[in-house]
């Protein structure tokens, strides 16, 4: 009789229990790697958002479009065609579409989020917000454009000035509305990218405002007037001018 060769109980848990090793050391290593490559695509899209603004303000004599969409909405769900960028419904980037390579730019796939604004499911084409100062404005006006933030990453297309990046007067820290309103449950988008860890996301909590600018917990990927891309630490406005 021949006998064949087989692993035995003992040697198959042994290899099943190295495999699962494998894996518990890979997947934190892949699942990093992955995010690098969402932030990557994300700063990449938004160049191309400044680039598609930049040339849409070449061909208007250096004015921005003057009334921008506060939602994400790309088309009318009754008839299926495009919104006009000035609808309230509408995604600001409408307006500069058109000299943008591929729509899809005004995405950032860090950016998932359902439900804020009254959309649902699919309904996202839109990662960023642009600055409510920038609206109807003459460019060629602005004295230094590399310190002028067009758009960044934000939960909200249109901010209101207060939930801009920069503190403003009368307050103690920026973004009043997510840290401590009814939006805080959306504070993680905003400084979306190389998170630390998500239990640090608690934008009511005071002490970790005070220990924002020594440790940072997320980055924000922002658009320069002077067509240059920066990613922004998390912070709570000290360090951010008013445009």
């Amino acid at each position: 009789m021949i006998w064949k060769k087989a692993f035995t109980l003992i040697e198959l848990l042994v290899v099943i229990a190295i495999i699962a090793l494998l894996l518990s050391i890979l997947l934190p290593s892949l699942s990093k790697i992955k995010e690098r490559a969402k932030q990557l695509v994300c700063k990449t899209n938004l160049r191309g958002v400044g680039i598609a603004i930049r040339l849409y303000l070449d061909d208007y004599g250096g004015r921005s479009y003057p009334d921008h969409g506060n939602r994400y909405a790309w088309f009318n769900p009754a008839t299926g065609r495009e919104l006009p960028p000035d609808s309230p419904d509408a995604y600001w980037g409408l307006a500069y579409k058109d000299y943008a390579e591929n729509p899809a730019v005004f995405g950032c796939p860090t950016f998932k989020v359902e439900h804020f604004y009254g959309t649902g499911p699919g309904t996202l084409m839109g990662g960023f917000g642009i600055n409510r100062h920038f609206e109807g404005m003459k460019t060629g006006e602005i004295r230094t454009p590399a310190q002028f933030i067009i758009t960044q990453d934000h939960v909200e297309p249109l901010p209101e000035t207060s939930d801009l990046f920069y503190i403003v007067q009368g307050a103690s820290f920026n973004l009043p509305s997510y840290r401590t309103g009814s939006r805080k449950g959306y504070y993680w988008a905003i400084f979306r990218h190389s998170k630390k860890s998500p239990a640090l996301d608690v934008p009511d909590d005071p002490a970790r405002r005070a220990r924002i600018v020594s440790s940072p917990n997320g980055q924000s990927n922002t658009a320069w007037l002077d067509g240059s891309v920066s990613q922004m630490n998390e912070t709570t406005g000290e360090n951010v001018r008013e445009s």
